[in-house]
């Protein structure tokens, strides 16, 4: 008798049981508030509400609605929620969301409750990012999380995770009741803010295979709600010391690396010399030396790869180009493998730093810094000084003192024509969020794809 059909009949079979345990929901979920319930399934170390959240909440400014205010749409895609719904600003179920909304910055803990039932939560960035690994990467989780139907031109996913994420669309952020993307896009709320006008989403388009984090948007705009279960307790990561290292074979420097919690992080500044027309980049005073110390100093434009030396990701970006629509990941001016961080990345990054300790000087170096603010460099982080050039002032800036980090996220919504990118500061504390002009040059620590 011949083995080898055999062999293979039963690799057929345990690989469709493979793929019909991904389509077995947890659940339901009743919500005692209301009666509803909803399907649930488990991703990774994660269970997920499998339906959008449909829980009438108006309170003030925090509203929600039905897309094009009609109420069979509710059943269809579920309601769509400002974040201070979202959030439950008003403290109807819990304090954690009290008072959330637009123009102004809430510290709240890791686990919001928000307007989830009762054992339920708001995701964090992070939430979302670790759905994102648990279903293949950012790359492909746009195919497997979108449900296998409603997706405009033919474009449904496989849904291979049982996540059942429908085109819902959203309210125009103006609170005037106007609709616009049902059967095109998707944005899911985390609870992680970028600052006090911006929240995070999760977004689903009908047209990329990919999803991402981003906060180009208001925290007034309408998106979905999908719940995540509260864990009872979050592994807590381990500092750890920079030992491994890569080779930039462009130019055959190395550079330390370190792993933060799930991100693998450069633990260097990139010193790559980029300059292609107005893509510029600096060595601090134009001296060697500083590029030595610090690495250098790349406007938006060079830290993206407008010139598309290394990918076509940001091909002719920068300022002026209505057609750029950058979505993560960016290699940019990184090496093969690693790309420039998202906002949401850097974010990241952040809360894992602050679930150790809330000291922000903990991603410094030891020295470099003048005065009081050297570092303690617990991540092995390193995190230099380095300064910035200014376009405005056209001169070189603040070394010794601050440090400066692009992110790939334009700042502006919609407008990729602005000025402005986002980034992040870095000082002696942990300051809110501001743009930059793309035209001065800051520092980049590539993060690995």
């Amino acid at each position: 008798m011949k083995k080898f059909p055999i062999i293979l009949a039963i690799a057929a079979v345990v690989m469709i049981v493979g793929t019909l345990a991904y389509k077995n929901f947890n659940g339901p979920l009743k919500d005692s508030r209301d009666g509803k319930t909803y399907k649930t399934v488990k991703i990774g170390d994660q269970e997920w509400m499998a339906e959008n959240l449909n829980f009438e909440y108006n309170v003030g400014s925090a509203q929600s609605y039905c897309y094009e205010d009609k109420p069979e749409n509710c059943q269809k895609y579920g309601r769509l929620y400002t974040w201070a719904a979202a959030m439950d600003s008003a403290a109807l179920f819990s304090t954690n969301g009290k008072g959330c909304g637009t123009d102004k910055t809430c510290a709240t803990p890791e686990d919001v409750r928000g307007i989830c039932p009762e054992g339920w939560v708001l995701p964090t960035i992070k939430d979302w990012d670790e759905l994102f690994k648990a279903v293949g990467g950012q790359a492909v989780a746009g195919t497997k999380l979108k449900s296998t139907f409603g997706w405009e031109e033919n474009r449904n996913g496989t849904d291979d995770f049982s996540f059942n994420a429908i085109p819902a669309g959203n309210e125009y952020c103006q609170g005037d009741h106007r609709f616009f993307n049902a059967g095109e896009h998707t944005f899911f709320w985390s609870s992680s803010e970028a600052n006090d006008h911006y929240a995070y989403q999760m977004r689903l388009s009908h047209y990329l295979d990919n999803s991402w984090l981003e906060s180009r948007f208001g925290k007034p705009c309408g998106y979905s709600v999908r719940c995540i279960k509260k864990r009872n307790s979050r592994p807590k990561i381990e500092p750890k010391t920079a030992t491994d290292s890569i080779i930039d074979y462009r130019d055959g420097q190395t550079y330390k690396t370190v792993k933060i919690g799930d991100q693998t992080w450069m633990a260097e500044n990139l010193n790559y010399d980029y300059n292609v027309g107005s893509a510029k980049s600096y060595c601090y005073r134009n001296n060697q030396q500083y590029c030595d110390k610090y690495g250098r100093l790349y406007t938006w434009a060079a830290a993206i790869d407008s010139a598309a030396i290394f990918s076509n990701s940001a091909k002719d970006c920068g300022i002026g180009n209505d057609n750029c629509w950058l979505i993560p990941p960016v290699q940019g001016v990184c090496p093969e493998g690693w790309h420039v961080p998202s906002f949401a990345e850097l974010d990241i990054l952040l809360t894992e730093v602050n679930r150790v300790t809330p000291e922000i000087r903990s991603l410094f170096a030891t020295h470099g810094w003048e005065g009081n603010s050297q570092g303690t460099d617990l991540f092995s982080f390193s995190l230099l000084p380095a300064g910035f050039w200014s376009h405005q002032s056209r001169r070189f800036e603040q070394e010794g003192l601050t440090a400066y980090l692009w992110s790939s996220d334009s700042f502006d919504g919609w407008n990729t024509e602005s000025v402005y990118a986002a980034y992040r500061f870095f000082w002696m504390i942990y300051p809110p969020t501001d743009d930059k002009d793309k035209r001065d040059a800051l520092s980049i620590r590539c993060i690995k794809d």
